[in-house]
């Protein structure tokens, strides 16, 4: 990758995640006070014109609560290619504190069998959280599905939501205690 595209893809990733980070975001300002560089530095950084040392590289992804692969670019999203992929993330999944993925039976409206992934969101960090993405899905699923939004407004929201809460970090439950 020539390196002013790297600066620059570097950069985005930087401003978009700032710009997520914590509750309501955090601005240029707030970033370049953390790090104890001046303002015209981080908007140099973001607009990809200057080269970033790895070591501020490095606290930079420890401030805005990403991974330093994520912000040089090397990181994409995980993709599934295969049935046992679906069936490590649904028990990895299963394995979260903050979340209360459930395993249920049911009769579908067919009256067939199914088994559904429910989220309940009682007393579990991210479950609300969970259920209104799952809803959004659905509805822009259909959305896209009826050509209400092109396959590009669908991706856009889907990086948006994904990016937006890629802060929020899940840990496993605690296995002695069970």
């Amino acid at each position: 990758m020539n390196n002013n595209i790297f600066q620059k893809t570097v950069g985005e990733r930087i401003s978009e995640c700032r710009k997520y980070a914590g509750a309501s975001g955090m601005t240029q300002s707030d970033l370049a006070r953390i790090l104890g560089k001046s303002l015209s530095t981080i908007q140099k950084y973001e607009s990809g014109d200057i080269d970033i040392p790895i070591s501020v590289l490095f606290e930079i992804s420890r401030v805005l609560g990403v991974s330093l692969s994520y912000l040089v670019g090397s990181q994409p999203l995980p993709k599934i290619g295969s049935l046992s992929d679906i069936m490590a993330f649904i028990i990895e999944l299963n394995n979260k504190e903050e979340i209360c993925c459930n395993i249920v039976s049911a009769k579908d409206v067919k009256n067939k069998n199914a088994v559904v992934l429910s989220f309940d969101s009682n007393d579990h960090t991210y479950n609300d959280i969970i259920q209104q993405f799952l809803k959004r899905l659905h509805d822009n699923t259909e959305a896209l599905n009826a050509s209400h939004i092109d396959y590009d407004t669908f991706e856009a929201w889907a990086e948006k939501t994904i990016l937006k809460h890629q802060t929020e970090f899940l840990t496993d439950k605690d296995k002695e205690n069970k």
